[in-house]
């Protein structure tokens, strides 16, 4: 009974990790998705300096 519950636990713990991680790359994307739109100017249109 034990190992069922510990197997139970790693189950969760490991499907929680992969939840913060697919979080954290959502929160990456998003902050390329601004600074994108900081360097376009707000047109659409990058421009490098």
């Amino acid at each position: 009974m034990d190992t069922i519950k510990l197997a139970g636990l790693l189950d969760n713990a490991t499907e929680d990790l992969q939840l913060a991680k697919d979080l954290a790359a959502a929160d990456i994307r998003s902050l390329g998705d601004w600074e994108l739109a900081l360097v376009a100017g707000g047109d659409g249109i990058p421009t490098w300096p």
